[in-house]
């Protein structure tokens, strides 16, 4: 203990390997965590204690897993308690695990951790900006509560694996909210139920319905083009397929596509034609197949008087809808370009007109016979 003490004020974490202190010594910075695997030679556990040598006392503040022989471990031997904001040394008993060490940037513990959660476009934690390395399993928790807002642990252990058996299932969640609360401190509501985020956790997908519930009451064009912006692009968690996630992809799917027309009907009645293209063409990025987003795209150009970019567009559109769903455009749509075509059936018979009536007169000269009385 007296050498710890005499690193100065520097915080000291130990590991506990079956009550046996250790004798190695690994010192890393204030804004990093140690992510350790371990392979046991025996059943072994693991507990993390923290040395506070201001108050001369040691607290475990983390309990390993307890496993068989030759299970591999692997835990993020994290600083979670308040006190522990310095430099700290980590150290592992030499005869009981062979350790493996991988030292990640990813806590910083010089002040108070600000939260930020992205489900656009892919998964990405961030502690004061910083990316933070999740496992798997965590990652579907911590996306599930934060989709959910609120959520009982009986439903999201059943949300989460359907497959298995209730008991199964509840302890695989006990398991990945134990190791939630103990490596990303201040991320969940203190409570067993129901799960939450904190309120001061940002999460992307909330901030982007508050951006269009304020639509109706402070619309303006940053407004619009930041909410496009945010709305375009590969979606909600892309790569994941679970049920549970591609029911809110969908739903997700659908909001983005209301909005990105309204948005284009909004820019179309103030006469932003770049800005309606522009939305319109985000919600056929995402639906080719959608007719509502595609009479837009006709309208804005109508509007603009490209008529023939408006026939472009719904020949385009009736082309891939018979390719890929064997059906024709509603009568609605169609009616929107009824008048280009008339207009452009009729220019296309009297340039047929025009062109056939010199040769037709040539040929009625070559085969009337000669007047007799000449």
């Amino acid at each position: 203990m007296e050498a710890l003490q005499r690193q100065g004020g520097a915080y000291v974490e130990r590991l506990a390997i079956n009550g046996s202190l250790a004798v190695h010594n690994v010192p890393y910075g204030p804004d990093t965590f140690l992510h350790s695997t371990y392979r046991a030679t025996a059943v072994t556990h693991l507990s993390l204690l923290c040395y506070y040598p201001r108050v001369g006392r040691t607290q475990a503040v983390g309990v390993g897993w307890r496993g068989r022989s030759s299970a591999i471990w692997g835990g993020a031997l994290t600083l979670i308690s308040q006190p522990c904001k310095l430099k700290f040394t980590v150290s592992i008993a030499r005869g009981c695990l062979k350790p493996c060490f991988e030292v990640r940037g990813l806590i910083p513990m010089d002040g108070p951790c600000q939260w930020s959660l992205t489900l656009v476009d892919g998964w990405q934690l961030s502690c004061n900006g910083r990316p933070v390395t999740v496992a798997l399993r965590q990652q579907r928790v911590i996306a599930a509560i934060a989709l959910h807002k609120s959520i009982h642990r009986t439903t999201l252990a059943g949300l989460l694996w359907p497959e298995s058996s209730e008991l199964k299932a509840a302890g695989n969640l006990r398991e990945s909210i134990w190791v939630i609360s103990h490596r990303l401190p201040e991320l969940l509501v203190d409570g067993n139920d129901p799960l939450e985020l904190r309120s001061t956790v940002r999460v992307d997908t909330r901030e982007i319905r508050e951006q269009i519930s304020r639509l109706d009451e402070s619309s303006s064009p940053a407004l619009e083009a930041d909410l496009l912006q945010e709305l375009r692009g590969p979606g909600l968690l892309p790569g994941w397929y679970e049920d549970w996630a591609v029911a809110e992809q969908e739903r997700w799917e659908q909001l983005r596509l209301n909005v990105l027309e309204r948005l284009a009907r909004t820019c179309l009645q103030r006469g932003d034609i770049d800005g309606a293209l522009d939305a319109a063409g985000a919600a056929v990025a995402i639906d080719p197949l959608r007719e509502s987003a595609h009479r837009l795209r006709i309208e804005t150009h109508m509007a603009d008087g490209n008529l023939a970019s408006a026939l472009h567009v719904y020949q385009d559109f009736r082309r891939r809808l018979w390719e890929e769903v064997g059906v024709a455009p509603s009568e609605k749509i169609a009616a929107l370009v009824q008048p280009i075509l008339t207009r452009e059936e009729h220019r296309t018979q009297a340039n047929a007109h025009t062109r056939a009536t010199p040769r037709k007169r040539a040929l009625r000269q070559r085969t009337l016979p000669e007047d007799p009385r000449r």
